[in-house]
């Protein structure tokens, strides 16, 4: 039962850290820019080197939003990994228990319904 807990806790940890990390909102900043940069392709008022200059503008804003994108989601893989291993270290709940319970059919069913309600209602 106590291994359940601890991946309770590795999901909450997750969820908070994507929340803390910002990085839905880095996603969605990186999608504007993108569809910034198709409206600008396809607006026939401008010409090609001012299409040219936005598109590469929104290209380095792009790769800066992939770069926080890749990051956000490192440490938010990192925390809840980081209790695991630490739950492990003190003998609490061995990584390979923990695994086996989280590779359960059941254990991903359930908690991906809950960690969707409960996004949800916190956003």
């Amino acid at each position: 039962m106590l291994v359940y807990g601890l991946l309770a806790l590795c999901l909450l940890l997750f969820m908070g850290s994507l929340k803390v990390t910002g990085l839905v909102s880095r996603v969605e900043a990186a999608g504007a820019a993108g569809r910034r940069a198709l409206a600008v392709m396809r607006n026939p008022v401008l010409s090609d080197d001012e299409k040219e200059a936005a598109v590469q503008k929104a290209a380095l804003a792009m790769f800066g939003a992939f770069f926080l994108i890749t990051l956000s989601v490192a440490v938010a893989l990192a925390v809840p990994l980081g209790a695991a291993y630490l739950a492990d270290l003190a003998g609490l709940v061995s990584l390979g228990e923990a695994e086996a319970a989280a590779t359960d059919w059941v254990f991903i069913i359930v908690s991906s319904l809950v960690m969707i309600a409960a996004w949800r209602l916190t956003r």
